[in-house]
């Protein structure tokens, strides 16, 4: 009998609500982009009120899909991934505005949530003063106020994002990096 793994078990757990399983094969030969952009193309954009986002620090969660082609390539399967959009005021680390980061946690692929810089476990020497993402399962930690990068934990990454668009009265995001499809 085959030992199934913890991260194979969640890849397989997931399937139907976020990526898909790579069936031992590597991701790199069943994905086969239009282009070699860093974004892996959403099946349709996924477009937010930019009112929705007005308030720093507020998450406001969203369903993106994409298409995966199937074995036998002829038939895309539909995949979903949870994000969320989240406006990051100015500070040292850049010149703020809006963020489309994955929820998923690139280590073991549980999802991330919003935490108070209080309630971050104390594994953190300096803690800053605006809200972290914190993966409950194994304590990575991630900055969204650069980019979801990673802060702390056991992850090698920081958060997977989204590629957007930021008009006058929306938020319209179109790609999600290709490193979360391939995960």
């Amino acid at each position: 009998m085959a030992t199934l793994r913890r991260r194979s078990f969640l890849r397989l757990a997931i399937t139907s609500g976020a990526l898909a399983w790579t069936g031992g094969r590597p991701a790199e030969a069943r994905l086969k982009p239009d282009s070699e952009a860093s974004g892996w193309p959403l099946a349709s954009p996924v477009v937010v009120p930019l009112e929705r986002v007005s308030q720093p620090w507020h998450p406001v969660s969203f369903d993106a899909w994409f298409d995966l082609p199937s074995e036998s390539d002829t038939v895309p399967r539909e995949r979903r991934l949870k994000g969320f959009l989240l406006r990051v005021p100015p500070s040292e680390h850049g010149a703020g505005g809006v963020e489309a980061l994955c929820r998923l946690c690139p280590h073991e692929l549980c999802w991330v949530d919003l935490h108070e810089p209080s309630s971050v476990p104390p594994v953190l020497e300096e803690r800053p003063d605006h809200p972290l993402l914190v993966c409950p399962c194994h304590t990575s930690i991630f900055d969204p106020a650069r980019g979801g990068a990673l802060v702390s934990g056991p992850a090698l990454r920081g958060l997977y994002r989204f590629s957007l668009e930021e008009g006058p009265t929306q938020v319209t995001i179109t790609e999600i990096e290709r490193s979360a499809i391939e995960a």
